[in-house]
């Protein structure tokens, strides 16, 4: 089933992305704010790589851009 949400000018223009969600924790701020249990959605490719980065979060919030759907 597809949901049509808006009427795009383009409509021959489909994107597919492989996604997973991964757990992590995600620091807030910079005063050590964080969720220990946090979800994030991410690129399948990329998600070794946060999941690696991740580990080393000691204030310092992984880098990775935001996936909007």
């Amino acid at each position: 089933m597809r949901m049509e949400l808006c009427e795009y000018p383009c409509r021959g223009k489909i994107r597919s992305f492989e996604i997973e969600a991964i757990q992590i924790p995600i620091v807030y701020n910079k005063y050590g704010d964080h969720d220990p249990d946090g979800l994030l959605y991410v690129l399948e490719k990329d998600a070794e790589r946060i999941k690696r980065e991740a580990g080393v979060w000691r204030l310092s919030p992984v880098s990775c851009s935001p996936l909007g759907i």
